[in-house]
């Protein structure tokens, strides 16, 4: 959940949730499903036990149980939010030794851990990652499963998406784009996501629209006819008609960034605006203003690799503005 866990008006009950199975916290092991000390697994409120199965399986399990035992006379919404791959780095023994063979995938040559560990070492770690995504992709393929036994899989919509891209530290590879989890570089920000729903939307297509993860409340609200309710302005766009293929590629209103690196009080600051992103760091300790500036033309330039902030000063400007 990780949306607030210590007040009762912060957990998913209390924000509209008729039926919550899962952990408050985010940092949990994925075998005692503890964290901070305490045991965070729990159904509607009351802590329950799956002892020493492995949480992603756990998952898998409940997703399904839902699905077959909800009201078959009214539509419903499933929200699966997976720890995997998150730290800790726990998978079954099994399916580590399935990537045994995976070969080392490098670490940046600004990563500093490059220094700190073995190429060994990060290999193991690498292969870790890979058991905990190849866990959660049987643990999707199980919900599929139940979708189709229900007979509901080609008139149900099914959105996957990452939160932020791979963290290198932990066995994430995000190339070729550059950057990783905790940085507004490509890397870190633009996820693989995935839409099938059967009866409206043709399969093995591609979508280049550029859709935020904000988008996804009033796109989806669109899509079900289902009215959104909120009273409050909202940042995200409705983008159906980019999915159906109707739509502009541009969202229309630029896209804000900011991460912290891994530097106390430094930040990272990104503007998207059509084809131009703006990337500064900031050093808020000392009071500077900014420590670093780049610009991008992301369309001819996915990679970040031509910083072109020199050249299009009047871009940096507006974008800083």
């Amino acid at each position: 959940w990780h949306l607030g866990h210590t007040l009762e008006s912060h957990t998913p009950n209390s924000r509209g949730f008729d039926d919550f199975f899962g952990h408050l916290h985010t940092q949990v092991f994925y075998f005692t499903h503890k964290t901070s000390g305490g045991h965070d697994l729990q159904h509607n409120g009351t802590s329950v036990r799956r002892d020493g199965k492995y949480m992603t399986d756990v998952h898998g399990d409940e997703a399904t149980r839902y699905i077959k035992q909800r009201d078959k006379d009214k539509p419903c919404f499933l929200y699966v939010p997976f720890l995997a791959p998150h730290s800790p780095m726990e998978a079954p023994r099994e399916l580590i030794g399935k990537y045994s063979d995976r070969e080392l995938v490098e670490l940046p040559l600004s990563n500093p851990l490059r220094k700190s560990i073995s190429p060994q070492q990060m290999k193991q770690v690498q292969q870790v990652y890979a058991a905990m995504v190849d866990s959660m992709d049987q643990a999707i393929g199980q919900i599929f499963d139940a979708l189709e036994s229900e007979g509901v899989a080609d008139n149900t919509i099914v959105l996957f998406y990452s939160d932020n891209g791979g963290y290198y530290n932990f066995g994430g590879d995000n190339s070729p784009l550059r950057g990783q989890k905790l940085e507004p570089f490509e890397g870190g920000i633009r996820v693989n996501a995935l839409i099938r729903w059967p009866d409206v939307l043709p399969g093995n297509t591609v979508n280049d629209a550029f859709i935020s993860v904000m988008d996804v409340l009033p796109t989806l609200a669109t899509a079900t006819g289902v009215p959104s309710l909120h009273t409050k302005d909202i940042d995200g766009r409705d983008r159906w008609d980019a999915v159906t293929g109707t739509g502009e590629i541009w969202r229309g209103e630029p896209l804000f960034f900011t991460s912290n690196i891994p530097t106390y009080n430094v930040f990272k600051y990104g503007v998207l605006d059509q084809n131009w992103k703006l990337i500064q760091t900031v050093d808020h300790q000392r009071r500077t203003t900014h420590v670093e500036t780049m610009l991008f033309d992301i369309m001819a330039d996915p990679n970040e690799e031509n910083d072109l902030a020199s050249q299009h000063p009047e871009q940096v400007q507006r974008l800083q503005d």
